[in-house]
């Protein structure tokens, strides 16, 4: 299977994200085999938990199903770039691929792989937005989700210092 297909898998759960009124971000995990081993979306809001994101739920399934030895050869896909929490947990559960479907560029999150020698030194293999339409869907499904909230300023680059 390729990169499209799972971040097709992504997109339906941040679909049923948004139909929970969460925002909208899936997430998926494929072992080495390309089996889906977990799958989860945003549910911060129906669980009144700021650390139910997608991605943190999708790990917390798959080292339920699977345990946790064989996760360096896991790949997570997630529809938009890892936030700063859920990207340390990724490095910390040695995830050794992720791949998102659209930049997030207010939290530029990936900039942390390189801002300190121990994050350098992690294995983790990032695929940003391998699929220019899915790109685009991915980048429609968050941008239509923040502007309904009145928050289009979380969808621009925070000005300041890199």
């Amino acid at each position: 299977m390729s990169h499209s297909f799972y971040l097709r898998q992504a997109i339906a759960q941040a679909i049923k994200a948004q139909s929970e009124g969460q925002n909208p971000i899936g997430c998926v995990i494929v072992d080495e085999g390309g089996a889906i081993i977990a799958q989860a979306h945003n549910e911060v809001s129906k669980r009144n938990d700021r650390t139910a994101h997608a991605e943190m739920l999708a790990i917390q399934k798959a080292i339920r199903a699977a345990g946790n030895d064989s996760a360096r050869g896991w790949t997570l896909y997630t529809t938009i770039e890892p936030c700063i929490m859920c990207l340390s947990t990724i490095v910390m559960s040695h995830i050794g691929t992720v791949v998102w479907g659209a930049e997030d560029r207010h939290m530029e999150a990936h900039k942390l792989l390189t801002a300190t020698a121990y994050m350098r030194t992690r294995r983790l293999v990032t695929i940003a937005c391998p699929d220019a339409d899915i790109e685009r869907e991915c980048e429609r499904i968050n941008s239509e989700y923040w502007t309904s909230m009145g928050r289009p300023d979380v969808l621009r680059p925070i000005e300041g210092e890199d």
